[in-house]
């Protein structure tokens, strides 16, 4: 069905300026001017305006969902997936320079550091602890992790291998005294 404008409500046959959100929500394609229920690849659902969209034009904050094909707030946790704002569709793995954050869900540039969350350059993941393998240590002065804090700026330059960690001091071994 082929209406002059809007989208054709393929239960009802009748033409509208904008697809039913009930008893199921519906979105309007601009390809066939139809409701449909699903978008079709490569459009995603938005449910503000009821309408497939690309993903580039997914509301602020939301991102192409390809297992809903719908624009989502937050990527699946269960899919592995995070929000990229540069192709606004959430993806496996983010993009050269950013960082998966499992707590936001998102790909970003800077971790949360009140997480205390350091930026993995060999996973590009943000992490609680760097990895041993490759060797890598936290550094606190710029939340990343580092094969080298003697490299690093002032004050944390000194590597703590039991805990992975650029310190400022070196710990001192604890003095036991006998009874």
């Amino acid at each position: 069905m082929k209406c002059p404008t809007g989208y054709g409500n393929p239960i009802t046959k009748i033409c509208t300026n904008k697809c039913p959100q009930s008893p199921i929500q519906t979105f309007g394609d601009n390809l066939t001017a139809t409701c449909v229920y699903k978008c079709p690849n490569n459009t995603y659902g938005d449910r503000l305006t009821d309408v497939c969209l690309k993903a580039a034009d997914c509301q602020t904050g939301t991102y192409g969902d390809d297992s809903t094909n719908l624009c989502i707030s937050r990527c699946s946790r269960i899919l592995q997936t995070f929000g990229d704002p540069i192709t606004k569709k959430c993806v496996k793995s983010c993009q050269y320079n950013y960082f998966t954050d499992n707590t936001t869900r998102l790909c970003t540039q800077t971790c949360n550091a009140t997480a205390k969350l350091y930026k993995d350059p060999s996973t590009r993941r943000c992490v609680f602890n760097c990895p041993s393998l490759p060797d890598l240590y936290n550094d606190p002065w710029t939340m990343t992790c580092v094969s080298d804090c003697t490299h690093v700026n002032y004050p944390y330059k000194y590597q703590y291998r039991n805990i992975r960690k650029c310190v400022q001091m070196c710990p001192v071994s604890p003095v036991y005294f006998a009874d």
